[in-house]
């Protein structure tokens, strides 16, 4: 068994998506959007994706989780360094603070 855990990668399916209405009571379909289309300024192919199970398939290792994608690793770890609560804090932030906090730590441009 194997986990495949990309980061951002550019597929077809970001272009059906429709930004949130700038009114809405629940920030995080805004950020979370904001957080992908920033992202997409350098895709990364949906083939690294492919070309990671292969490696998987063909080298027959025995590891769990595979991150996929330059930015995979840094998202996995910072998540994993969170309690639920501080998670769930982070989600509480004002947009201010909020693209503050995703450009000192992801340095991404985010524009809420």
């Amino acid at each position: 068994m194997a986990i495949v855990e990309p980061g951002v990668v550019a597929t077809a399916i970001f272009g059906k998506v429709q930004p949130p209405p700038a009114d809405s009571n629940y920030p995080h379909g805004r950020r979370i959007y904001e957080l992908f289309r920033t992202s997409l300024e350098n895709p990364v192919s949906p083939y690294v994706v492919g070309e990671k199970i292969r490696e998987i398939v063909d080298s027959g290792t025995w590891k769990l989780r595979h991150p996929v994608g330059p930015d995979a690793e840094g998202f996995l770890a910072w998540r994993a360094s969170m309690s639920d609560e501080q998670w769930v804090e982070w989600g509480a932030l004002s947009d201010e603070q909020w693209v503050e906090y995703v450009r000192q730590n992801f340095q991404l441009n985010v524009r809420l």
